[in-house]
């Protein structure tokens, strides 16, 4: 059994007040070595004119945590989330308490040392992946929802009821204000070149995407798709959108709450379709991650959490986008 570390607290002294905003992407928040996301090979080896026709089958795997959110290590193990404890599953032998009383009230995702980060109630909390260790990298956060972290480790969240993106350096806490102005964002998902950040609106009717300039400042957010268009409404999008993740291919997917669909939407916006329809057995699918390839989770296997903890294994045949860890 793994052991379940003690929470160790520390609070950095920075808050998520607005501060001057230097070029994005200009340093890492984990790296270490100082290589930024521009000096990282993110092609994947797929051949994107062979994906699978959609929607697929998908299997239950019920002996396991994932809860709200959930990500992967490089243990072949599955870190979830349960009464505010961190669990660590394996695809077979079941689930243990890795952290209690962690605080991890939604998105969940493991930087590209290893390390994790989750949302709690208005705080965007850190911890260690050798020691459990937790840190508190920012209060002050109203509602935070959806979380991506990019290829400098460092965090983006949805903050929903104050309808904004920030992105955190987790280990100094500084924050910057990506996009404002939006109806209660959620899921968020970078496209394979990080250059584009798509942002969910749950129950808003819409995904925006936000486009980031060569010097990795952001631009105004825009209309990605909405439920309401022929596309969307052909295939039955009610526009309560949640989790989010985007394939090699830069497809975007996206949980729709209202119908527990998952669709697929092309990179151009133009074309959606059904990826998997999981209702029934499910009533809420907030989130989704691609396989580690590890343990038995297949790297070409979307896997999608169920609000009981249990996880949907769809046999999607396409790998995700570039990810540093694991």
């Amino acid at each position: 059994m793994r052991k379940a570390f003690p929470v160790a607290v520390v609070i950095l002294l920075a808050g998520c007040g607005d501060k001057p905003e230097p070029l994005f992407g200009d340093g890492g928040a984990t790296d270490g070595d100082g290589d930024s996301d521009s000096d990282v090979d993110t092609e994947v080896d797929f051949d994107c004119s062979a994906i699978p026709p959609i929607p697929v089958s998908f299997t239950t795997i019920t002996n396991v945590v994932s809860g709200e959110d959930f990500s992967f290590d490089d243990e072949g193990t599955l870190i979830g989330m349960a009464g505010g404890d961190l669990f660590k599953s394996t695809k077979t032998a079941g689930s243990t308490i890795w952290i209690s009383g962690a605080g991890c009230a939604s998105g969940l995702r493991t930087q590209p040392n290893g390390d994790v980060v989750c949302n709690g109630s208005d705080t965007l909390l850190h911890f260690d992946k050798e020691t459990g260790t937790k840190t508190v990298a920012v209060t002050g956060l109203q509602y935070p929802n959806g979380i991506e972290t990019d290829l400098d480790g460092f965090a983006y969240v949805s903050e929903q009821t104050a309808g904004k993106v920030t992105k955190i350096n987790p280990d100094t806490g500084e924050t910057w204000t990506i996009a404002e102005g939006l109806s209660s964002p959620n899921g968020l998902t970078f496209s394979p070149d990080s250059k584009t950040l798509y942002v969910g609106s749950f129950c808003g009717g819409m995904i925006y995407k936000i486009e980031f300039d060569a010097t990795g400042q952001p631009g105004a957010a825009t209309t990605f798709i909405t439920a309401s268009s022929p596309e969307g409404t052909a295939v039955g999008m009610t526009g309560c959108f949640d989790g989010m993740g985007v394939d090699a291919c830069g497809n975007v997917y996206v949980c729709d709450y209202g119908i527990i669909n998952v669709y697929r939407i092309s990179p151009d916006g133009e074309t959606i379709e059904i990826a998997a329809d999981l209702s029934p057995p499910s009533s809420w699918i907030p989130n989704m991650q691609w396989g580690s390839g590890l343990g038995g989770w297949d790297d070409m296997n979307l896997y999608v959490a169920d609000i009981s903890g249990a996880v949907y294994e769809v046999d999607l045949g396409v790998p995700s986008k570039y990810r540093p860890y694991p």
